[in-house]
């Protein structure tokens, strides 16, 4: 007792010792010189700390702590000066923590791990043990010729290394009492050293003989640390239950600067097990690939990430034809592989720091089937369902991710094209569009379930599914340098379009076209081909020329537009056609015809009739749709005021007459 404080002291003056359980666990064991004891505070200024972790434990050596029974609250806190500025040292994970404050409520099963201010967001590192830079060994060393961490090693040689006192290392050191203090305390703050206060004694720890090692290239290490960034909360929390470490505002980890290799958790979440193994959720970036998914873990002494639900891989490749002088650029390409499983060997497990160069590293491993869907929006509106059009590629294997050559990126798949073609195996590579695609010669092969035959060329990227070639369909002949092929329709340009006669059952006749603007139906069972500048050709020697749409398909040709032939016109835009093998036929249409060619005016027409013509005939029937108009004869200058009209082809005659009811007459105009 002293005056109006109780203080805990150890009886045989050792120091005392303040244990906190969980579970009937011990998992805070405090050692002081003194506690001090109050009604609602339990307090020491300076308290060595080991929080157990099973056999494991995070320590540090110089704290000051505060325990509120009223609300089973332990803060410890380290001291921002001296000893107080060393890291957390972390067995369990393998890592040195630099936090300011441990904080435990009874209650609960977690203890947090936490900055004092947390407004300012001051980082929080969570560091490998085997973290090296180049950099932090220069930083110490200063302007010095000799490396204040070789001079340490020498000056202890003599003393074994262990438990030498102060005063005579800093003699062996060559240096003011004060200077040598004021350096050892440095070693002991940056893990080098164990300063024991009390003792006055220094011990060297293995990371100094670590360092050196790994500053002379003698030994392998790892540049992983994680810095914690947040704005309320707790950097990290660790389970009582399972140790598990939750480690939060972690916006980037480098896992290996020669290698390309960082990731970026998601929501900045990290969770770490034993000995630096780590799960995350996020993207992965290996050099010229990028990895979005979930469930990834981090295998530290394999120095690969298993990556068990990946969402997405994207990458980028060299430009295909740099301008003459300049150095390609990094292009993205636009296809993404979706639904992989697989790993990222980043470098050999016992590389690393990638002291040793290995060009084939970092290799990514598929391990299951992947796929590639053409269903973007930016693709035709999304038209190619990836229900039924996809390419489901194999398990591959892609090295040297940081420098792959853009040639040597194939993927071996099958081809699903929603049954345009048959199932199909063929690699994917990157076309010109910097998409992914293919380009495949084909043989005569059924189209859209056999409804026709195609034979050229097939070419799938982000423009789509398209074709050179021809296709046949019935008696049909469609040749394109450029078809788009959809899940359920194909349409193009044909350079030309032909459909041969047909002389069963009332037939249809032949057809032939150039520059035609086409669409086919197969699954509705027809075709519609347009003219531009140049109309069809029909029916042979009649040099029938057609300007317009034809529709061709199991019922037979059918057409609307303008038909032409002898001397004669018909003009039909909405009703149209129906074609026979030697005759033709419409509901609605204009005729006109003239006596000779060469006349300025039309000899006769009927307008808005219908019309049965016949070939071999020679004749064409005519009926007034509306039979309160009129005939025309526009070079006589006549009006009829008739119903039917029997036109002879070959004696360029036509007879008119009234069949219905009513009066019969010609009207001059």
């Amino acid at each position: 007792v002293v005056g109006p404080n109780y203080y805990g002291l150890s009886p045989d003056s050792a120091t005392a010792k303040v244990q906190f359980t969980y579970n009937s666990d011990t998992i805070i064991t405090l050692k002081s010189s003194r506690f001090l004891f109050r009604d609602s505070l339990l307090s020491s200024a300076r308290v060595e700390v080991v929080a157990h972790l099973g056999e494991d434990s995070l320590y540090h050596p110089y704290c000051e702590m505060r325990f509120d029974p009223r609300s089973g609250q332990i803060r410890i806190m380290r001291y921002k000066t001296g000893l107080g500025l060393s890291a957390w040292t972390d067995s369990y994970h393998s890592m040195d923590i630099s936090v300011d404050q441990l904080v435990w409520n009874q209650q609960t099963s977690k203890f947090n791990l936490r900055n004092l201010n947390l407004g300012s967001q001051q980082a929080a590192v969570f560091e490998s043990k085997q973290y090296f830079r180049v950099t932090r060994m220069e930083e110490i060393a200063g302007l010095q010729q000799t490396h204040p961490l070789e001079e340490l090693k020498l000056a202890s040689y003599e003393f074994g290394y262990q438990d030498m006192p102060l005063a005579n290392l800093i003699y062996a050191l060559r240096m003011p009492r004060a200077q040598g203090e004021r350096f050892l305390y440095e070693m002991s703050i940056q893990g080098f050293v164990e300063f024991n206060v009390d003792q006055q004694t220094i011990s060297l720890n293995d990371r100094l003989f670590e360092y050196l090692d790994n500053w002379s290239g003698k030994r392998d290490y790892d540049v992983i640390q994680f810095v914690s960034r947040i704005g309320k909360g707790s950097n990290a929390q660790i389970s009582l239950l399972n140790y598990e470490m939750d480690i939060a505002g972690v916006s980037r980890i480098a896992v290996s600067d020669s290698q390309q290799v960082a990731l970026y958790p998601k929501g900045g979440k990290i969770t770490m097990k034993e000995d630096m193994d780590f799960t995350f959720d996020g993207v992965i970036n290996a050099g010229l690939f990028n990895y979005w998914g979930a469930g990834y873990t981090f295998d530290y002494q394999e120095f690969r990430v298993d990556m068990p639900q990946i969402d997405s891989m994207r990458f980028k490749v060299k430009q295909f034809d740099p301008p003459p002088g300049e150095r390609p650029a990094l292009v993205s390409v636009q296809t993404v592989l979706q639904d992989l499983q697989g790993q990222l060997l980043i470098d050999k497990s016992d590389n690393k720091s990638s002291k040793e160069y290995y060009p084939e590293y970092p290799i990514f491993q598929a391990l299951n089937n992947s796929y590639v869907y053409y269903d973007d929006k930016r693709i035709h509106d999304g038209i190619y369902d990836r229900e039924r059009f996809y390419m489901a590629l194999d398990p591959f294997t892609i090295d040297s991710l940081d420098n792959t050559t853009t040639d040597g990126i194939l993927f071996d798949g099958t081809f699903y094209s929603a049954d345009i073609f048959p199932v199909m195996e063929q690699p994917l590579q990157v076309m010109p569009d910097y998409s992914l695609g293919f380009t495949k010669k084909m043989p005569p092969t059924d189209n859209y379930r056999g409804k026709g035959i195609f034979e050229g060329e097939i070419a799938l990227s982000e423009q789509g599914l398209h074709a050179e070639g021809k296709i046949n369909y019935l008696q049909s002949t469609t040749v394109s340098s450029d078809i788009l092929m959809f899940p359920d329709d194909a349409k193009g340009r044909a350079t030309t379009f032909d459909i041969t006669e047909s002389v069963a059952g009332v037939g249809h006749p032949e057809a032939s076209g150039e520059d035609n603007p086409f669409h086919w139906f197969p699954y509705e069972d027809y075709i519609d081909a347009n003219t531009r500048k140049v109309p069809f050709d029909m029916y042979g020697e009649q040099n029938v020329v057609a300007e317009g749409k034809l529709t061709y398909g199991p019922q037979g040709l059918t057409g609307k537009g303008e038909l032409r032939y002898m001397t004669a016109k018909h003009n039909s835009p909405e009703e149209g056609y129906t074609f026979y093998n030697r005759s033709f036929e419409s509901p609605k249409q204009d005729f006109r015809v003239k006596t000779l060619e060469t006349d300025e005016q039309w000899a006769f027409q009927m307008l808005e009739s219908s019309a049965k013509v016949d070939f071999d005939a020679r004749e064409g029937l005519f009926d007034k749709l509306d039979p309160a108009s009129f005939i025309e004869f526009p070079a006589n200058r006549y009006m009829a005021k008739m119903d039917h009209a029997e036109w002879y082809m070959d004696d360029a005659k036509v007879d008119v007459k009234r069949k219905k009811a009513g009066e019969a007459y010609l009207v001059s105009t």
